[in-house]
């Protein structure tokens, strides 16, 4: 009976560990979607500029600070990207530092808006033929 019970918990143990397991790739995969979605609407806010420098769009506002992105993204990397003694994983500092650079990114942006706007204004007030070279004759 004694052995029975230890197969059983035993069993019980390994279950509760594949399903912790489970949980921290799980958790892995929710922190590594944010990051890609939040990396997505910078670079499309980015290509969006470009495209307006070249004359083929309109200038957007900067993105604002995405506070729900942030907590699902806190709320996944606490869960499961921490050892046993409560320090953070080496993927969860990565992570944690790509969320950081891809928020320094989207602050950027307000301080690239005004001098783009001084340059659209500028640009719509200078006649076309002032902006080509002159041909000597």
């Amino acid at each position: 009976m004694a052995a029975g019970n230890r197969r059983r918990g035993v069993s019980a143990a390994l279950s509760l560990a594949g399903e912790n397991a489970r949980l921290r790739r799980s958790d892995r995969a929710a922190a590594r979607q944010e990051l890609v979605a939040t990396a997505t609407r910078i670079q499309d806010w980015y290509e969006d500029l470009a495209a307006c420098l070249a004359g083929r769009g309109e200038l957007r506002e900067p993105l604002p600070h995405d506070k729900g992105a942030d907590g699902r993204f806190i709320e996944a990397v606490r869960h499961d990207l921490r050892t046993q003694d409560g320090s953070a994983t080496a993927t969860a500092v990565r992570m944690i530092w790509t969320a950081d650079h891809l928020d320094a990114a989207r602050r950027m942006q307000a301080t690239l808006v005004g001098p783009v706007r001084t340059m659209l204004e500028q640009r719509a007030l200078t006649p076309l033929q002032a902006l080509l070279p002159r041909r000597a004759g």
